[in-house]
């Protein structure tokens, strides 16, 4: 049974593009002689928003212990740290949506065959009776 590859196929390795050790040196030496630090590729900005967030508490801690308190900054502290969590918040809790239940001829929602003559005409009085609510509407 041969062994090996089979022409054009890769088994291993590096993957291609990806950089050696000998240009990963290289990069970290000019970063270095240049006086700055190798940072990761990868940014994620819900990390940097929680971050960001954090700071402005301890922002507002610090504005809160002073003595006199400055209102104004104050104020604008818990602004900033308003817009952030806001801006956080879709990441901590999705928004709800709404779901239609509805049902068809071939799949009804409800199996009224066993309703007698009186309560199917109690049923349709009732349904009659009640309003259907458009998609726009907001009634709580």
């Amino acid at each position: 049974m041969p062994r090996g590859s089979k022409p054009g196929e890769r088994r291993g390795g590096r993957q291609k593009g990806s950089p050696n050790k000998t240009v990963v040196a290289k990069a970290a030496h000019i970063l270095a002689a240049a006086g700055e630090t190798a940072k990761a590729p990868s940014f994620s900005a819900y990390i940097r928003l929680f971050q960001l967030a954090e700071d402005y508490d301890r922002d507002l801690s610090a504005a809160l212990a002073k003595k006199p308190q400055n209102r104004t900054e104050i104020a604008e502290c818990r602004e900033r740290l308003a817009r952030t969590l806001k801006d956080l918040l879709p990441y901590e809790k999705p928004r709800l949506t709404t779901t239609k239940v509805q049902g068809d001829r071939n799949a009804p929602l409800f199996d009224l065959t066993m309703l007698s003559d009186k309560e199917l005409a109690f049923l349709r009085r009732t349904v009659l009776k009640a309003r259907q609510i458009d998609e726009g509407d907001d009634a709580a």
